[in-house]
């Protein structure tokens, strides 16, 4: 499988994702929007890497020009993981700071899917999966901007799901649990708040959410879509 990972370089889950598809054999393309040394790359010669704003369109259909095209290299599989977080109270959220999540969780990935569809469909073949958040619930304070994003990719997902069904392409989203990183603000009390939250802890939460995609990228749901999967042990979130 030809696999694209966005913020497959720079964010934990990102990195975890892709280390673990190499193992099993895939081809991964993973893109970044930041620049990073060479030494924190998996050393494979299936690891394709491409410096990527996912919220700039011609960027987005640049990357699949030249995957698709360029280099004759068909991606089976999109993840959608790429993502923003700037915290604070709603009502006093700089402008700025809310396009930037909407532009990168949401219509970001609007692109990805928009430009992936365009050739997986002619291909009758393939499936895109969105990593999502519980912050989709909106129950998270002072991350209003990121909330209302990861509430949106639920419905741009299940219309997808609708719309690409008959070229054969599959649509799902992922929500992982509670993951220790930078993007959801992570400290010592929020990671005690969590875990008192979860009912079988939070230290499994990062490897279950990558065997679980492991599990789907191994085209084990050919029959599944616009499904919203929670790899979590939260009830009440």
């Amino acid at each position: 499988m030809n696999i694209l990972v966005t913020g497959g370089i720079s964010s934990r889950i990102g990195k975890n994702i892709v280390g673990r598809l190499l193992e099993e054999g895939h081809t991964v393309i993973a893109t970044y929007r930041n620049d990073i040394s060479n030494d924190k790359l998996p050393q494979s010669e299936r690891l394709h890497t491409f410096k990527l704003d996912i919220s700039e369109e011609a960027d987005v259909k640049d990357c699949f020009n030249h995957f698709f095209n360029e280099k004759a290299l068909p991606i089976d599989t999109l993840i959608n993981n790429a993502g923003t977080n700037v915290g604070g109270m709603l009502t006093q959220l700089k402008t700025k700071d809310w396009k930037e999540m909407i532009d990168t969780n949401l219509t970001g990935t609007f692109l990805m899917c928009k430009y992936f569809s365009k050739y997986a469909a002619r291909r009758k073949k393939g499936q895109i999966i969105n990593i999502g958040s519980s912050a989709a619930n909106g129950n998270l304070p002072y991350q209003g901007g990121y909330n209302a994003s990861k509430a949106g990719l639920i419905s741009l997902s299940k219309t997808l799901a609708v719309e690409l069904a008959p070229y054969n392409l599959r649509v799902n989203i992922v929500n992982p649990g509670f993951i220790p990183s930078q993007l959801n603000q992570f400290s010592e009390a929020k990671e005690i708040e969590e875990t008192e939250k979860s009912l079988l802890g939070i230290k499994h939460n990062l490897s279950n959410l990558v065997d679980f995609i492991s599990f789907i990228c191994a085209d084990s749901l050919s029959g599944v879509t616009g499904q919203e999967f929670n790899i979590d042990s939260r009830l009440n979130k």
